[in-house]
């Protein structure tokens, strides 16, 4: 209960992240010539897909040097699984499909990521449990690829969107000056929303420390 505070706090500060960010894209964009626009896009772009290789690089360097979690999982495995990784060209597909979303308000709250599964054992699932028994005793598991979506903002699609959106918006003429000046509003508004939070900021954080310190079982 201590620790409640923080987690107000917490929420407060991401509540306000995504709006802030994209008020500060369309105005930052709808406001330069279009040569800054390209160079910022392309900058952009660049620098998310070479954090994602970066990534992409160390994760497979440490699977294939330290093998990370329990290894009697893979050797109690009696199962053989044909296609069933997700590869680093379905990565980067993922990353093509993440930058230009299909719908905006979902890239607020989801990603999309290729997903392999087996029809067979959703078959057997599906039919009866005794059929899936039988089937985890099969040699061998054909897997099918799928698209789906996971829990978590979809930064580059929203990054990418924005910027197009104010590049655009730059270009219309006089006509754009209704709309940067209703973005121009949103932001002050959220800049006065979060120098209010800050003033919160030392019982938020004070209370979050608590609460940590409290969980400790046993701090000697």
């Amino acid at each position: 209960l201590i620790s409640y505070p923080g987690e107000l706090f917490m929420r407060m500060l991401k509540l306000m992240i995504l709006p802030f960010v994209i008020s500060c894209l369309i105005i930052g964009t709808a406001t330069v010539n279009m040569r800054k626009n390209s160079r910022i896009a392309m900058r952009t772009i660049i620098y998310f897909i070479t954090t994602s290789i970066l990534n992409v690089t160390l994760g497979l360097i440490l699977v294939l040097t330290i093998h990370p979690g329990s290894p009697q999982v893979h050797v109690n495995t009696t199962t053989t699984v044909n296609n069933g990784n997700t590869t680093l060209l379905d990565s980067f597909l993922d990353m093509g499909r993440n930058l230009v979303t299909d719908n905006i308000f979902q890239s607020a709250f989801e990603q999309t990521y290729t997903e392999y599964y087996s029809p067979e054992r959703e078959k057997a699932l599906i039919n009866h449990a005794a059929e899936e028994k039988n089937f985890t005793q099969s040699s061998e598991i054909t897997q099918a690829r799928r698209l789906s979506f996971r829990n978590g903002t979809n930064t580059l699609g929203i990054i990418f969107f924005c910027i197009t959106f104010g590049s655009v918006l730059g270009s219309i003429g006089p006509q754009k000056t209704i709309v940067i000046e209703f973005f121009t509003v949103i932001y002050q508004v959220l800049l006065k929303m979060l120098m209010g939070v800050i003033w919160f900021t030392p019982v938020g954080v004070g209370s979050i420390i608590c609460g940590k310190i409290i969980s400790v079982e046993n701090l000697s």
